[in-house]
């Protein structure tokens, strides 16, 4: 991995998707933040990506939070999914009532 650019190529070329991605490895808590350590975790857990993994995080991490979340990965998607998730509620009142009324059909 050369950069962040690669990086998400990578992520996207492996899982179809970078919220695939964060999902399914890089949040492997589910709690919605990544730390450095998990970060390092995560990349081990991607077969070791080669790069530059301590300049890949400060980018990730440009607000120096000490932990990264999905925006910071794909800002462009984290819209998106806030947008869907909008919606659903708007028109659903929650996802969990969304979800309800989907598979009860």
């Amino acid at each position: 991995v050369r950069d962040v650019a690669d990086f998400r190529r990578t992520l996207k070329h492996r899982f179809r998707s970078s919220f695939a991605a964060w999902r399914c490895v890089l949040d492997h808590s589910g709690n919605n933040r990544l730390s450095f350590g998990g970060f390092c975790l995560a990349i081990e857990r991607l077969g070791g990506l080669k790069g530059k993994m301590k300049s890949l995080w400060l980018w990730l991490d440009s607000q120096n939070k000490g932990y990264v979340e999905f925006r910071d990965l794909d800002a462009e998607a984290d819209a998106e999914l806030s947008a869907f998730r909008k919606a659903l509620c708007e028109a659903f009142g929650s996802i969990e009532d969304f979800w309800e009324r989907s598979l009860s059909l």
